[in-house]
């Protein structure tokens, strides 16, 4: 097996693992009042690369801007776009170039926000992605979940990280899009970073 080989049922449990820390995490959110209207606003920059099923692989530049309701509550509209610059060794058969944009709205709950240090946000989006590789073109609907950390660096601004290191994903994409009836579209942030910064 190749050293670099990525098994995609490996991904699957880390995943789970992820969400599951985070649902089991939420216990301690329940005892707080929720129900305070806020006008804050926040531009997300993210980058890292993004791995799909077509063992496409690149770096992807992320702009998501958010407004908060409530203390745990936000919502906001996100573009994605992402490079192909080579194939990853996944265990899939299909490799394609594809370059992808994707542009959903979105909504993010934070389980701990009275945390001065770092908050934990779960999330998901529903929207629109375009993807495209040598003079193929294809349209269809995108859903994602996602799981961030934001570590405070000053007052207003935030680093955007994975809320658990040693599981380096905080975003899965699936789309309606097929290349042929047995293979589906799917995607999946890898190291990702970046800055939140409140307006």
């Amino acid at each position: 097996m190749h050293p670099y080989k990525l098994n995609m049922l490996a991904i699957y449990k880390y995943i789970t693992l992820l969400f599951t820390i985070i649902v089991f995490s939420a216990d301690f959110t329940f005892g707080q009042k929720n129900d305070t209207i806020y006008n804050h606003k926040f531009i997300t920059i993210e980058s890292g690369l993004l791995i799909d099923s077509y063992n496409s692989m690149g770096p992807r530049l992320k702009f998501e801007f958010q407004q908060q309701l409530k203390k745990r509550f936000m919502y906001g509209i996100a573009f994605d776009s992402k490079w192909h610059v080579g194939h990853a060794a996944t265990d899939q058969s299909v490799d394609l170039p594809v370059n992808s944009n994707s542009l959903t709205g979105t909504v993010s709950w934070c389980l701990n926000p009275n945390s001065k240090i770092f908050r934990w946000n779960i999330g998901a989006g529903l929207g629109g992605i375009h993807l495209f590789w040598n003079d193929v073109n294809r349209w269809g609907l995108l859903a994602n979940i996602n799981a961030s950390m934001d570590i405070r660096l000053s007052d207003k601004v935030y680093l955007f990280t994975v809320p658990i290191i040693f599981i380096p994903v905080s975003e899965f994409n699936l789309t309606t899009i097929n290349e042929d009836p047995s293979k589906g579209y799917y995607s999946f942030s890898f190291f990702p970073f970046g800055i939140k910064i409140q307006l």
